[in-house]
């Protein structure tokens, strides 16, 4: 009987609540059935939401502290159930139990020595325990969180890690890709003399030997007259798509440039100012005059002329993701992109004949 009416008042309570979630009586309503219907867990963490929004309120104060004495009640009432179960084997649980009992006691008295002599006010020892385990809570919790934190730290330090070996590797490619200018050289017999001197020595600048590759690449590369009159324009083209930035005009380091924000602005403006008119001047192909449609067969709006198509405009840009980066390779820019969006496209359709103008 008590149940049902505990159950009816919870599912008036949640009504309420599903109307206003911050609702006083509601939630301290809830927070009695709860208690009342013996969900200590749940009575508990209902009353420390409570507690949050309304950190004033005594009766909730004493409702926790209620909960509390009889969740530990319960939770010795278990045990003892528990207990039984191995009362025919040794009576190492037992001792145990007794064991652990004795020290929380030694640790009451101490506690409640030091106190009396800081004229604080003495609690009993449910109190004092249920004080105990929320600390221990409190500090399991300090500990994990200190623990997440290390985690968070030492995955910040792989992330870094990773990028600089990245770093290292894009260089090592760069630099190995760049040429050096250097061609067959007539040498002299003194001249080789030193060069394998050098060598010797484990160090040397000279390089006799050329591959059959870079020989092609230095080739390519021989400087060549060009004529005065494009001499400037070819500069201006050379330098332009050389570097980024004026410290870097010769292109000589690799360089990049993150542009994704600016290109996000110019997509979404282009994207929003994009329309078509049908109109006699836009119908090139002359669509509006082609046939003549007998709108009583027609599907509408699966089949449609095309003379009944006013105007297409796109309404709205959606999930607009854009990634854009200009790069200096070996003194060329690269540019690369990808871009992705959904696009909400508005038709609008003038039918005369049935006097009907709609947007699809």
């Amino acid at each position: 009987m008590f149940c049902q009416k505990y159950n009816d008042a919870h599912e008036y309570v949640t009504k309420v609540l599903n109307i206003d979630k911050t609702n006083k009586k509601g939630m301290f309503r809830l927070c009695q059935i709860e208690f009342n219907r013996c969900s200590f867990d749940v009575a508990k963490e209902k009353i420390q939401e409570f507690l949050k929004i309304y950190p004033e309120n005594i009766d909730a104060k004493k409702l926790l502290k209620n909960v509390m004495i009889k969740q530990n009640e319960h939770n010795k009432k278990q045990k003892e159930a528990f207990s039984k179960i191995f009362e025919k084997a040794s009576g190492l649980y037992e001792d145990r139990e007794k064991e652990i009992i004795r020290k929380k006691r030694e640790k009451y008295e101490q506690d409640m020595k030091a106190k009396r002599e800081r004229n604080e006010d003495i609690i009993n020892f449910e109190e004092w325990e249920i004080q105990e385990n929320e600390k221990r809570k409190k500090e399991d919790e300090e500990q994990k969180k200190k623990q997440r934190e290390k985690e968070m730290e030492r995955e910040k330090e792989r992330e870094k890690n990773n990028k600089k070996k990245q770093r290292n590797k894009k260089n090592e490619s760069i630099s190995s890709n760049t040429t050096h200018n250097s061609s067959d050289l007539e040498i002299d017999e003194e001249d080789q003399k030193i060069i394998n001197e050098t060598k010797k020595m484990g160090y040397c600048y000279f390089k006799k030997d050329i591959k059959e590759d870079d020989k092609k690449l230095f080739e390519k590369n021989i400087p060549r007259k060009i004529e005065e009159a494009n001499e400037l324009d070819l500069n201006s083209q050379k330098n332009s798509n050389k570097a980024i930035s004026s410290w870097n005009s010769g292109g000589t380091t690799y360089e990049e440039k993150d542009m994704t924000k600016w290109v996000k602005s110019k997509l979404d403006y282009y994207l929003k100012n994009i329309s078509f008119k049908n109109t006699e001047q836009s119908d090139y192909l002359d669509l509006n005059n082609q046939n003549e449609f007998n709108l009583t067969n027609l599907n509408y709006p699966e089949i449609l002329p095309i003379q009944y198509l006013n105007k297409i405009k796109i309404s709205e840009v959606k999930d607009l993701t854009a990634d854009a980066q200009i790069v200096v390779i070996r003194g060329t820019k690269r540019h690369i992109f990808e871009f992705s969006s959904n696009l909400h496209i508005s038709l609008y359709i003038n039918l005369p004949e049935f006097h009907v103008h709609k947007i699809i």
